[in-house]
Formats: structure tokens, C-alpha cells, sequence
């Protein structure tokens, strides 16, 4: 059933296979997730007034069976710091 959220297309290839959920109760976060074969890897929960698309691009993933290795994002952009 973790196929059930929608599908969330970004051109960033890290999250190929994206999906998003809302957040029961505070409908204006979502939860942007993976789903693999064995894993479920939960990617972002992001408040709906943030850049998500900016920062989504700029995502890294956590990469299983590689020592934790973080392929990491850029640090933030200032546009995706708006609104704080």
C-alpha cells in the first residue's frame, strides 16, 4: 500500500520514483518518500508554502548498504528560505 500516494515528478534522478502523502490532521505538510522493494525511505516532510519543487531538486538520498554514505544537497538556497 505505499504505492497509494501520489506520484511526485521531479527531474532530480536521486528520487526517481517519488511519492507524496498528506499529513493527517496538518493538511498543509506533506511527506515526500521512495518506496523500493524492501525499504521504505521517507525523503522530506515539507510545509505546502516552501519552494518543494527548488528544494526536491536540490534533495540527496541516503544510500543503503554504502556506510550511511549521504549523498548530500547544496546548502539552501535564500529562495527556499522565504516565508520563515
Amino acid at each position: 500500500m505505499p504505492e497509494a500516494g501520489a506520484p511526485k515528478v521531479v527531474s532530480n534522478p536521486q528520487l526517481a520514483g517519488l511519492r507524496t502523502w498528506p499529513v493527517k490532521g496538518f493538511d498543509e505538510f506533506r511527506v515526500y518518500y521512495l518506496v523500493r522493494p524492501t525499504l521504505l525511505t521517507v525523503v522530506r516532510i515539507l510545509h505546502s508554502k516552501r519552494n518543494t519543487d527548488a528544494i526536491l531538486e536540490r534533495q540527496g538520498v541516503d544510500v543503503p548498504g554504502r556506510d550511511s554514505q549521504l549523498l548530500s544537497p547544496p546548502p539552501p538556497h535564500p529562495s527556499d528560505l522565504e516565508g520563515r
